[in-house]
């Protein structure tokens, strides 16, 4: 049997913009409310997905990495995020999905590679093999960043580096020419390392 421990999820609170911004907005201090109850739900998720994938079930594994919206911030509770969502539809096909979901508030490019990756990395070390894994990350570092372009295509180039084959990039969202480097260095770098 496999023996596996997720680490209890990182609550990172709100930056210095966004707790400026909450002071103004009611809405988004009531969202940065959720980030460390919606943390810690998933923390004892990832237990349960972990004991029932790996402990013995074999059940269908989905492993996520990334940012705030991975951890649903923003929707009505922390399963009714898109991960949430997608997770309802997998399991419409095979109840016996579970999802590992690694995701931080806050987290930029260079936050996945350093602490949710290395989670990956043990995780199929100790023999387990999610049937999809996802990464979300990005949109921190478009909106909060001063990287330029060569510095965030190094970060992307790192990133994508780090996962296994077929792992399923999202795009980030937004029009601005920030945005639209970063969708191509991801688009790119995603398509040369066998990952979509």
């Amino acid at each position: 049997m496999v023996s596996f421990d997720v680490p209890p999820l990182t609550v990172k609170p709100p930056g210095p913009g966004l707790r400026a911004l909450g002071l103004v907005f009611g809405g988004i201090r009531e969202v940065s409310g959720q980030i460390g109850p919606y943390t810690r739900w998933w923390s004892e998720a990832n237990d349960d997905a972990v004991a029932r994938t790996i402990g013995g079930t074999k059940s269908p594994l989905w492993f996520v990495v990334g940012d705030s919206t991975c951890l649903g911030i923003g929707a009505s509770g922390p399963d009714r995020g898109w991960v949430g969502r997608c997770l309802d539809r997998l399991r419409s096909i095979d109840e016996a999905w579970h999802v590992v979901n690694v995701a931080m508030s806050g987290a930029r490019i260079g936050d996945v590679v350093a602490t949710q990756a290395p989670i990956l990395a043990d995780l199929l070390d100790a023999g387990g093999r999610p049937a999809l894994v996802t990464c979300c990350v990005g949109t921190n570092d478009v909106l909060w960043s001063r990287a330029g372009s060569d510095e965030l295509t190094d970060a992307v180039g790192q990133l994508v580096e780090r996962f296994p084959s077929g792992t399923q990039f999202v795009t980030v969202a937004g029009g601005s020419s920030k945005v639209g480097d970063a969708n191509r260095h991801l688009r790119a770098s995603a398509e040369a390392a066998g990952h979509h």
